[in-house]
């Protein structure tokens, strides 16, 4: 720790391209306060601020989006309910394996407050609308066809399922795997 500057942390965390927040915060914490006017630490402490708003715990990140209706809906829209967001798409093996689990899961607790949204990363409207019919799905759907909850969330993989609170705080995630 001692032998590490402010920018070998920095380019180290860099590098490494390591997007959890542990890691990442350890790295800028190395980083004495006068250092971080560099290039690399403000991209570092940016990297923490992104990671802070992704962690269990943390108020998640909002969005909104059109729903299969055409209608436009944000997750602040649900604050009061508790909240199963599940990121999947329509080419998806396993997203498509998990559907049946979350139908029986929101089947159960729907009446008790529960919301099940599904997020849909698919490019194609019509490719995604056809799963929606295929699957027949009874929660709400929202296309994100170009994928800006990856970065708000920080997943590379689906089907990624986050739990959150009725004030909007991250429960749990990654839930199934």
């Amino acid at each position: 720790k001692e032998k590490l500057t402010s920018a070998m942390a920095s380019a180290l965390a860099y590098l490494a391209d390591v997007n959890d927040y542990p890691s990442n915060k350890m790295l800028l914490d190395m980083i004495p306060e006068q250092d971080r006017n560099s290039l690399s630490a403000k991209w570092l402490i940016n990297k923490v601020e992104v990671l802070s708003h992704q962690i269990i715990g943390a108020e998640c990140p909002g969005f909104t989006f059109i729903d299969n209706n055409g209608k436009s809906i944000g997750l602040k829209d649900f604050r009061g309910k508790i909240v199963v967001l599940d990121f999947c798409a329509s080419w998806c093996g396993p997203c498509r394996r998990e559907i049946p689990n979350i139908k029986k899961v929101y089947a159960e607790f729907k009446d008790k407050g529960l919301e099940v949204v599904g997020v849909s990363i698919d490019h194609s409207d019509e490719a995604w609308k056809k799963a929606l019919e295929e699957e027949k799905l009874d929660y709400l759907q929202l296309s994100d066809p170009k994928s800006v909850t990856a970065k708000l969330y920080n997943y590379n993989g689906i089907p990624f399922i986050i739990l959150i609170s009725p004030e909007g705080i991250i429960l749990n995630k990654e839930i199934g795997r």
